[in-house]
């Protein structure tokens, strides 16, 4: 049975405002209403636990190093940042979508393995791919370009509110407590394990 809610009601997000004011054009029984509150939980879990143990990470305003890794998204993720650039005037949305292009060349041109991995790749897949790329990855580092979505004056996500969960979640633990292999998370984590003793379990959420 979808549960009713009305205009007047508070939003499914958890944010305390009025569902009209808030997130009115998305139907609380969604994969987005899921999803937003995933969202909403995380952080909750993760600012309760810097506040209690003044843990608080080098993920900064500031900082924008993780902005030229390799990392992907959900098809309801993309969505809203599709929603959120509907919002945009058309020359803004030009602008990123033409970055957007030229760093689809610089791929085909440095890591030419990658671009067919994302050609052949399909939803069904069993990950494979998605690993192999990965594991190449992690000898690469970073990119030589930054996600399109990096305002190149502000350093700022240009679509902070839509950021996927991964780009929330960065900072938290990567790796489980108990494994013994470190690897360095960024230049500012550069150990992946002892990162782990300081920062929030999230997988219950």
């Amino acid at each position: 049975m979808v549960k009713a809610i009305s205009r007047n009601d508070p939003c499914f997000c958890g944010s305390g405002k009025k569902y009209k004011k808030y997130h009115k054009d998305i139907h609380p029984e969604s994969r987005a209403a899921r999803l937003i509150e995933t969202q909403k939980k995380y952080e909750r879990k993760i600012e309760d636990y810097q506040k209690s143990t003044g843990n608080i990470p080098q993920c900064q305003e500031g900082c924008y190093n993780c902005y030229y890794e390799d990392f992907s998204i959900t098809e309801i993720e993309f969505e809203f940042i599709m929603h959120e650039l509907k919002t945009w005037s058309k020359d803004r949305v030009e602008k990123i979508y033409d970055t957007a292009l030229d760093q689809c060349e610089t791929i085909k041109n440095e890591r030419p393995d990658t671009w067919r991995n994302l050609e052949i790749y399909k939803p069904k897949d069993d990950g494979t791919i998605l690993a192999e790329q990965m594991k190449k990855h992690m000898t690469v580092r970073l990119n030589s370009f930054p996600c399109p979505l990096l305002d190149p004056e502000t350093k700022l996500c240009s679509v902070y509110d839509s950021r996927p969960l991964v780009c929330r979640s960065y900072g938290s633990t990567h790796h489980r407590i108990n494994q013994a292999t470190r690897v360095q998370v960024c230049e500012y984590i550069p150990h992946s394990v002892e990162h782990a003793a300081i920062t929030p379990t999230v997988d219950a959420v």
